[in-house]
């Protein structure tokens, strides 16, 4: 499904123009750096984040979302997550994930993605 304002709006609880900077975020339409959370972040560390790169646009979403931070699904394999989300701090919140797998960014509860395609990769 497609990201809509009105679909972030009610299932995340947030306002439009959260919303509409999240969606700008994943398209690549905004910087995730001009979310000052992420700015800050991006200062502190050695080689600059990719803007492009689904960890600093996650971090941006966690920082618009004001969430627990990002979270890693890790599968059969230990050398990348197969998913990574923003913690709501509920497994069955609705939040932003994206799953490494396919490419995707997907408007869903963390547990219910590993429900549905945990076994596929291992995770436990």
């Amino acid at each position: 499904m497609a990201f809509t304002v009105a679909r972030l709006v009610e299932r995340l609880q947030i306002t439009e123009d959260q919303a509409q900077q999240i969606i700008g975020i994943i398209r690549g339409q905004i910087s995730p750096f001009e979310v000052p959370r992420t700015e800050v972040w991006r200062t502190q560390c050695y080689h600059a984040p990719d803007p492009a790169k689904p960890e600093t646009r996650m971090h941006a979403i966690d920082g618009i979302l004001g969430t627990h931070g990002t979270e890693a699904i890790w599968g059969r394999s230990c050398t990348q997550p197969v998913a990574e989300y923003c913690n709501q701090g509920d497994t069955y919140d609705s939040t932003i994930l994206y799953d490494y797998t396919r490419g995707k960014y997907l408007l869903t509860s963390w547990g219910d993605w590993v429900e549905a395609y945990g076994d596929r990769h291992g995770v436990q």
